[in-house]
């Protein structure tokens, strides 16, 4: 019996031990858990505090840009529209730029629009329209206003009904005409007759219409005002 009682004592010993082994075991996988739930707290508070900062962040931003659209609008609001009648002025203006016309006689010339113009008795004269088969002759070209501006151009040759080639251009094919001043400066303009070209030389505007005339020649009137 006393052997028995020994075997027993010694088997719940053993139990126990395991018991003991097993909850400390238990403990400790229990302490790394709420450790890791500690890190992972932190963690979770460290990344809410950014997002609330890059929050702030962008609603200043976004405040920023409102007030600056607010601003615009007001600018916009205050800008003057154009009218349709000036829009379809301003590509003559910029033309006009470009070919080299001063921007102050410019406006100067729009501002006397409606005064009374100084102009003298217009000029009519005509020329050969030179092509790909002719060269210059006498009556290649033209002066104005005693030679001020010299008048030539150039065209296609035109076709008789079997094809060929005749000596005279073509009216109805655009044509190129040039306006050569005294010292060598020219300036042109192409397209289909009739042309308009205006030049202003001086304290005088030359106003040019070309069109077509008796075959091979054009007609062209010059008209010299005076610049207020």
């Amino acid at each position: 019996m006393f052997a028995r009682l020994f075997r027993l004592v010694l088997v719940l010993a053993v139990m126990g031990g395991l018991g003991l082994f097993a909850f400390q075991l238990g403990t400790e996988d229990e302490r790394g858990r709420q450790g890791q739930l500690a890190d992972e707290t932190v963690k979770l508070a460290e990344a809410n505090q950014q997002l609330a900062e890059s929050n702030q962040a962008l609603r200043g931003q976004l405040q920023a840009a409102q007030a600056r659209l607010r601003e615009l609008e007001g600018i916009i609001g205050a800008t003057p529209r154009i009218s349709a009648a000036a829009k379809d002025l301003m590509p003559v203006i910029e033309r006009k730029l470009t070919e080299g016309a001063d921007p102050k006689r410019l406006a100067e010339a729009i501002a006397a629009i409606d005064k009374p113009r100084d102009c003298e008795a217009p000029e009519t004269k005509r020329f050969l329209v030179k092509t790909a088969l002719t060269s210059d002759g006498p009556n290649t070209s033209v002066g104005f206003s005693n030679g001020i501006v010299t008048v030539s151009g150039q065209g296609a040759t035109a076709k008789n009904a079997d094809g060929r080639p005749e000596a005279w251009f073509e009216p109805n094919e655009p044509v190129t005409i040039r306006f050569t001043q005294i010292g060598g400066k020219s300036v042109e303009t192409a397209g289909k007759l009739p042309l308009h070209h205006t030049l202003s030389l001086g304290h005088s505007e030359h106003r040019f219409s070309v069109m077509a005339s008796a075959r091979g020649f054009v007609q062209v009137t010059s008209e010299r005002c005076k610049i207020p």
